[in-house]
């Protein structure tokens, strides 16, 4: 189940928070209920300074880290269907890019309350 966070902010802040295991959505996508796009660690293991900040320019703890001769694998943008099907490598469109109406969630058990959160804007 999903809760939401904060709702109206731009594709900058979203991405942000994707990078702080949140989930995010624009709330133009048809069929909204349930899909929303979340980030899928890469894997690395380091071949020089174990201790760096970036992988390639990207932050660290966006890897895990892999046994020794482990391919460097990017993190990924995936959209997540109602189903919990996966779609790798969501690609933004400039639209996505411009638009200020994205929604950051959070994944929440079944049992929790989310009606009783309500929703802020950013």
């Amino acid at each position: 189940m999903l809760k939401t966070i904060y709702a109206g902010v731009t594709f900058g802040e979203a991405l942000g928070n994707l990078k702080l295991n949140n989930c995010v959505i624009t709330r133009d996508v048809p069929g909204y209920d349930g899909m929303y796009l979340s980030i899928s660690k890469g894997s690395h293991y380091p071949k020089t300074d174990p201790v760096s900040d970036l992988v390639g320019g990207v932050p660290a703890y966006l890897f895990e880290l892999g046994p020794e001769g482990t391919v460097t694998r990017f993190p990924t943008i995936d959209l997540k269907g109602p189903d919990g099907a996966t779609v790798t490598g969501f690609s933004p469109s400039t639209a996505d890019l411009l638009a200020e109406d994205w929604v950051i969630m959070e994944i929440v058990s079944d049992e929790a309350d989310t009606e009783a959160s309500g929703v802020a804007h950013g």
